[in-house]
Parts: structure tokens; C-alpha cells; sequence
């Protein structure tokens, strides 16, 4: 059993590649257009004056920029522009080189923090996120609640942020960069993409480009487009791609850690603090899971409580059980053992807003049959009464007992008489 917070780079084990298009399924696109000058600028490395503020790597034998505010993006930088020539176009522009992997951390962290919406997130590098929010979003009000408060949340964080929802990781993708609706419902999907540009799709530089000289600028002038003579100029990917989009076609996503099969979830109206308060909230989810696990006549073999605190910041109590365990008074009193031997290492802070329990791990309960009359306690003369005063009253053809004998075929091993 440990505890441990959450803002650590994902585990090692990557689970693998799930087909993520399946009926009703709803997911929500996050773009950080800004990360890694977000980052920069929360740890006070920005300018705080309004000058353009950029970041830049060197490329080849040139240093280019691949990071820009939005002072410098409103000034008409843009990334791969050479670092002398946005010199030349904004002398007052104060220019840093990027770190690559402090962007990647941070987008890993916030992709722990969103673990507080879906146990399904999965990292899209550089600047994004995908979040399986399928019947998580009355959770929050609605698909409209769960937007606002997760835009809200990362904006007061430092963070600028883009999202949308929709029937797939590419459209939800697409709307989320180039589209102005939010949310898209199945029947509004065609219309939705439309009028998007073509690199709404993610197609490689040079589809996008053949595509291009043929004159072909908009989603909807491809949508509908025969196959065949398409995939030949465009090549497979670009068709592939165009299906995913529309939900022709699955996609397979890798979640950065693998999604448990069964959780309960509780978000709290106020944020709680005490021990005593999370051991409640920890009843409520047993006796979810418990139904949960009952429904599909299994037991769990590990739980994990993720408490997700208003500190952003997540922590873990973990236990690994002997055998399926579906009763939820167990499981209350493995947590409550768990949590009471060392209260202090909860480290509340602010409190939690929110609370899951995970069964990570999850087994078939076996019920073996048992004598309903142990055989040192049955009364043989009994039973041969009430076996006689039976076969008076239906007939000797319709009472009988289960004779074993030897056969070879397992279904005539037992046989009436």
C-alpha cells in the first residue's frame, strides 16, 4: 500500500492503443496554444510589461522561433520565422530559448490535473490533450458545465486554453483549433466541420499542400469526395483521416495511464479538509463500486482513492487485496485502516473538491456450491421418509436422485434415477 501525489511524469507501463470511436461516445479536445510561454511566464521568466515575448530553438544552422505570446503573435510573429528577422520586424521583442522538456512536463502535469474530469486522458503533444468525457459531463452540470469550468480553472492557472467537444477525437480536434462552435452533437457534425480548412483534418504537410494546388481549401468540398480516385491523389492517410474526423472510421489513442474498468466518482459542492469528512465521501464510493462490481459479478483485487485537491495537485491511497473483494463494508474498512494509520501524509492544503475510487485490478467471484446439510448432520431415515411420502403423492416416475458413473463423454456422467 502507498500514497503518493500525482505530478510526476506518467508510469513507465504504457498501456496500449484503444479504438476510442464507439457509439455515444463524447470527447473534449484541449489546446494550449501557448504552453510553453504560459510556462515560462507563470514561473516569472516573462515580461510583465506587454513587450512581445517569444521563444526559440536552434534549427539547422538557425535559431527560429517556436514559442510566442500573444503580444508577439498580435505583432505578426509567427513560429519558424528566424529569430534575426522577428528582431528586425519588433526590436523591443525579449526572446529566451525554449526547453522542450519542461513543456513536456508541464503538459503531463496538466494532464494529471485533468484526471479530476475522466480517468481517460491522453497526452497529444506538444501543446494538447484528449479527454474521454463520456457520462462524466452531469457530473458537472453538463457538457457546457464541464467546458466552463475546465477552460475557468487552467485560465486562472496562467494557461491560455481552446476545447471542444464532439463524437470523436478528430472532430473534437478540428473544432477545438479552427472551429467557433463548442459543442457538437452527432446530427450538427457535418455542419460543424464544413467550413473548416483543411488542416483542421491533421493531414501531413504535403497532402495539405497537394490538396492546396487543387483547389481545394475547405472540409466540406472533400467530405463526400469518391474514395477511390481521392485516396489516389491525397494518399490513404488523408482518407484515413477524413473518416476519423466524421466517425467513419476508429481511432486508436493511447491513455496516458491505463483507464480503470470500474470507478466511482463524487464531486464535492465544498471542499473538505478532515479526515473524517473524506471517510464519508469514501462510504459513498464504496457502496457505488460495490454496485458496480455486483452488476458484473466481479470483486476487485486493487483500489486506488484519488483525492484531487484545489492545490491542482492529486493524491493516491493504493491497496492490492488478496482476493476479489465486492462487499463494500471490506473495502471501507481497508481504507479507513489505510487512512488512519497516517492522516497526516492526506496533506489536505486547501482541501479536496473531488474524490474517485478506482478497482484498478478486477476478477470473476467464484461461488462454490455448499451442502445446504453438512453430512454429519443429516438424518438419512428423514430424508427416506420425505422421499416416500413424495413419490405417493406425484408418482415413483417423477422423484428420483443423481447417480455419478464412469463415461468418457463429461454430459453422461451424471444421470437420473
Amino acid at each position: 500500500m502507498s500514497m503518493s501525489s500525482a505530478n510526476a511524469p506518467s508510469s513507465a507501463r504504457i498501456p496500449p492503443p484503444i479504438p476510442m470511436n464507439t457509439p455515444d461516445a463524447r470527447w473534449l479536445s484541449l489546446h494550449l496554444p501557448r504552453l510553453s510561454t504560459d510556462r515560462v511566464r507563470r514561473s516569472g521568466g516573462a515580461p510583465s510589461d506587454g513587450r512581445p515575448f517569444a521563444l526559440y530553438e536552434k534549427i539547422g544552422n538557425a535559431f527560429t522561433l517556436t514559442g510566442l505570446d500573444e503580444a508577439a503573435h498580435q505583432a505578426g510573429l509567427r513560429p519558424g520565422l528566424p529569430l534575426a528577422d522577428a528582431r528586425a520586424l519588433r526590436p523591443d521583442l525579449l526572446a529566451q530559448e525554449g526547453d522542450a522538456a519542461a513543456d513536456a512536463q508541464a503538459l503531463d502535469d496538466i494532464a494529471a490535473w485533468c484526471d479530476r474530469f475522466t480517468p481517460v486522458v491522453v497526452l497529444d503533444p506538444p501543446d494538447g490533450l484528449f479527454l474521454d468525457v463520456t457520462g462524466c459531463a452531469h457530473l458537472w452540470g453538463g457538457e457546457a458545465g464541464l467546458l466552463k469550468a475546465l477552460k475557468a480553472r487552467l485560465r486562472a492557472q496562467g494557461f491560455n486554453v481552446r476545447a471542444a467537444i464532439a463524437p470523436s477525437p478528430g472532430s473534437a480536434w478540428a473544432c477545438a483549433r479552427f472551429g467557433q462552435r463548442r459543442l457538437i452533437e452527432p446530427d450538427a457534425l457535418e455542419a460543424a466541420l464544413a467550413p473548416l480548412p483543411l488542416p483542421a483534418l491533421r493531414l501531413s504537410e504535403e497532402a495539405a499542400a497537394l490538396l492546396k494546388r487543387l483547389g481545394l481549401k475547405s472540409v466540406g468540398q472533400i467530405a463526400h469526395a469518391p474514395r477511390q480516385p481521392f485516396s489516389a491523389r491525397a494518399g490513404q492517410q488523408a482518407l484515413l483521416r477524413l473518416d476519423q474526423a466524421f466517425c467513419r472510421a476508429p481511432e486508436a489513442l493511447t491513455p496516458r495511464r491505463p483507464p480503470p474498468p470500474v470507478f466511482a466518482f463524487r464531486r464535492l459542492a465544498e471542499p473538505i479538509l478532515t479526515l473524517d469528512s473524506v471517510l464519508i465521501v469514501a462510504e459513498d464510493l464504496c457502496a457505488d463500486l460495490a454496485e458496480k462490481l455486483d452488476f458484473r459479478a466481479h470483486g476487485a483485487r486493487s483500489l486506488r482513492l484519488c483525492l484531487f485537491g484545489v492545490d491542482s495537485k492529486v493524491r493516491f491511497v493504493t491497496l492490492a487485496l488478496s482476493r476479489a473483494e465486492h462487499a463494500a463494508k471490506s473495502m471501507l474498512r481497508l481504507l479507513r485502516e489505510r487512512l488512519s494509520a497516517a492522516p497526516e501524509t492526506l496533506n489536505a492544503e486547501f482541501g479536496f473538491e473531488a474524490m474517485r475510487l478506482d478497482a484498478l485490478e478486477i476478477a470473476p467471484i467464484v461461488f462454490h456450491a455448499t451442502d445446504l446439510a453438512p453430512a454429519s448432520k443429516r438424518d438419512l431415515a428423514a430424508e427416506t421418509r420425505l422421499a416416500d411420502s413424495l413419490r405417493a403423492r406425484l408418482g415413483g416416475d417423477r422423484i428420483g436422485h443423481v447417480v455419478i458413473r464412469n463415461a468418457h463423454a463429461p454430459r453422461r456422467v451424471n444421470q437420473w434415477a
